[in-house]
């Protein structure tokens, strides 16, 4: 995924982009108060595109000798990114469907419910 551009040209956009696996690195959390999950799993791989003057601002591919692994976590199944499927089940959007009729009903409500009768849940 791109991590950040720089060198912006007038007309043109940024010059260089600078690439990162999808499960790089893990930033502190801020919210001390819950934790939470991620997909990130600190991999290293890491490339850079540039569109140079010299080559008349054709974009070229840049990998580091030698080449980062993706050693620290399974390649990605067909389909399947960053942003997967969603967390809940036919059983839990049922659950959260009987409620759609009570208006008055609070989110954290629902969510208790969801707990009470599916222990594993994460959301």
């Amino acid at each position: 995924i791109k991590r950040s551009t720089s060198n912006k040209l007038e007309g043109f956009g940024p010059t260089r982009t600078d690439l990162e696996c999808q499960r790089a690195k893990i930033r502190p959390s801020k919210a001390h108060s819950r934790s939470s999950s991620t997909a990130k799993r600190g991999c290293n791989w890491k490339a850079v595109a540039k569109a140079l003057k010299k080559n008349d601002r054709k974009w070229t591919f840049e990998l580091p000798d030698p080449p980062p692994s993706h050693n620290n976590h399974p390649a990605p199944t067909e389909g399947q990114g960053f942003f997967q499927k969603s967390p809940y089940e036919p059983e839990h959007k049922a659950l959260i469907a009987s409620y759609l009729d009570r208006p008055a009903i609070k989110n954290r409500d629902i969510a208790i419910d969801l707990q009470d009768r599916f222990p594993g849940i994460i959301f």
